[in-house]
Order: structure tokens, then C-alpha cells, then sequence
């Protein structure tokens, strides 16, 4: 039985849009979402994101997330390069990530900017196909692929107002040795009131939706921001559903999110939580187009 519920997480995981062990918070990481935010910051960012998923009883995946992005001026755009590896403790299956991301910003006018973003994905699974199949014999049993995935993406944005899309050709091992691509299509809104006298006071919904091989995902969040916290919920429709809060400290970024997955494959019930710090360094003065800063979420 604990074969199989396994392997429908497994399968569930890899047709989910997370791509495998990936952080569930929607805004709290931008560019793992979306190439096209690579350094469109005011500040250079470092991000380190720590996330435990109870998958059920007392199987659990770890996650660690690192990643860096700046605006560089003579690339007329912005760089970034971030780090993921995930682990389902108890078991030899794991999933490491890099990826390298680029974006050319350009103003389209006094309030609007354009930036077009891509990012290469280079990663190694690996997954314990004795344990997977509840299977025992003497061969080795590690299988390990490797895989090389891109994204294009594109992001219209104003200081208040954002939108945006992503095409990802996502190419995974089946666990038969064998490699299946499956397109990923994906786009992004959100909007920024200032309803309130003060104008530090901001409510920020955003909404994204993502289709892949018949696979259908629509994510909604809220968040209520000022300039030192950050509270709110994002609800992906008939699967998850995340509370989450964040706290800036000078230069630090505090964020923690906890969630609840009902998988529509399976019953049960998944919770996760999630810890990311981000730190902004200082500003490197060398905009290419106007800035825009998700602060906390």
C-alpha cells in the first residue's frame, strides 16, 4: 500500500506545475516563477528557502532553494542564477536543479516597462527503483537522469500593475528510462490598491493560471502589505491552499509559508511549511528600466 501511494505522489508531483520538490508560495520567490523578474529590483536579492512537505504519516520531502539576481547595465537587462534540491527522506529519490536566467528590460513609456526573460534548466533526478516498486534484488537500483529544460517569458509592469506569461517545453524521465516533454503555458496578473490615506498601506491580489498536457491550474492570492509586514492566503483551486506572513527587518526579507495539498489524484491530505529569507543588497545604481519591487509578497 505505501508502494502505491508512492507512486501516485510521485506522478501527481511530476504533473503538477511545482515541477517536482519545487517552493508552493507563489510571490515569495518571483523568479522562480518567472525569468522575466530577474533583476527588475531595486536591490541585487540573495534568497535562501528552506520547505518540508508531510506527504503522509512519516514520509516527508525537504527542499532548499538558493538563488541571486541583479540588473547589469552593459546586458541592457538583468542575471540570475538559483538553486534547488529536493529529497524524500527515508528514500534514495531526489531532484537537484540550476538554473541560469536572463531578462532584457526595456520602458515602453513614462509609466509602463517590458521585460522578456529566459532561463535554462539544467537537473539530475534520481529515484530508488527497488524501493519505488516495493521490489529486492542485488542489482543496483539507483536509476539517475539527466535533463536540460528552458522557459521563455515576457512582463509587462508599472509600479502598481503587472502581467505577464511563460512558455516551458518541461521534458521529465518516465520511470521506464524513457524522456516525455510536455508543454507548459502559463500567465500572470496582478494588481496593487492603495485604498487607504496612508499609502504605505497596499492590498495585492494576483491570479495565475497554467496549462499543461490537459492538466489545468488557477491560483488567486491576496496579501495586505505595508512597508515592514506582509499577511495573506493564495488558494490554487480543488488542491491547495497557503496562509503566509513576512517581516522585513532593515535589509532582511522574513517569510513563512504553511499550506494544505488535496491532490485530485489521490485522498490524502498533504500539509507543507516553508521558510524563505531574502536579503537586498545594496543598490548597484545601474537601472536599465524602471523598477519594480514585490517587497514581501
Amino acid at each position: 500500500m505505501k508502494q502505491f501511494l508512492l507512486l501516485i505522489t510521485l506522478i501527481s508531483v511530476q504533473f503538477s506545475f511545482s515541477q517536482e520538490f519545487a517552493f508552493r508560495s507563489l510571490n515569495a520567490l518571483p523568479i522562480s516563477s518567472n525569468a522575466a523578474f530577474t533583476g527588475i529590483s531595486s536591490n541585487p536579492r540573495l534568497n535562501y528557502g528552506i520547505g518540508v512537505t508531510n506527504l503522509w504519516s512519516d514520509t516527508y520531502t525537504l527542499q532548499n532553494y538558493a538563488s541571486y539576481d541583479q540588473s547589469v547595465k552593459v546586458l541592457h537587462g538583468g542575471v540570475g542564477a538559483e538553486l534547488i534540491h529536493g529529497t524524500m527522506l527515508g528514500y534514495q529519490n531526489s531532484n537537484t536543479q540550476f538554473n541560469l536566467s536572463y531578462s532584457f528590460q526595456q520602458n515602453l513609456s513614462e509609466n509602463f516597462s517590458l521585460s522578456i526573460g529566459t532561463r535554462l534548466e539544467l537537473s539530475q533526478h534520481r529515484i530508488n527503483v527497488n524501493e519505488f516498486y516495493g521490489l529486492s534484488n542485488s542489482i543496483d537500483s539507483i536509476q539517475v537522469t539527466n535533463r536540460a529544460n528552458y522557459a521563455l517569458s515576457a512582463l509587462v509592469y508599472s509600479k502598481k500593475f503587472f502581467i505577464g506569461g511563460i512558455y516551458a517545453p518541461f521534458s521529465y524521465p518516465t520511470y521506464w528510462g524513457e524522456f516525455e516533454t510536455v508543454n507548459t503555458y502559463s500567465g500572470i496578473i496582478g494588481y496593487s490598491l492603495t485604498p487607504f490615506k496612508n499609502k504605505n498601506i497596499s492590498i495585492l491580489g494576483v491570479v495565475n493560471y497554467s496549462y499543461q498536457d490537459g492538466f489545468q491550474t488557477l491560483t488567486a492570492q491576496a496579501a495586505f502589505n505595508t512597508k515592514k509586514v506582509s499577511f495573506g492566503s493564495s488558494v490554487t483551486a480543488r488542491s491547495y491552499f497557503t496562509v503566509f506572513a513576512g517581516y522585513q527587518f532593515g535589509q532582511f526579507n522574513f517569510k513563512a509559508v504553511t499550506g494544505i495539498n488535496s491532490s485530485p489524484l489521490t485522498s490524502a491530505k498533504q500539509t507543507s511549511q516553508e521558510l524563505i529569507i531574502q536579503y537586498k543588497l545594496p543598490s548597484l545604481n545601474n537601472a536599465v528600466s524602471k523598477r519594480f519591487d514585490l517587497n514581501l509578497f
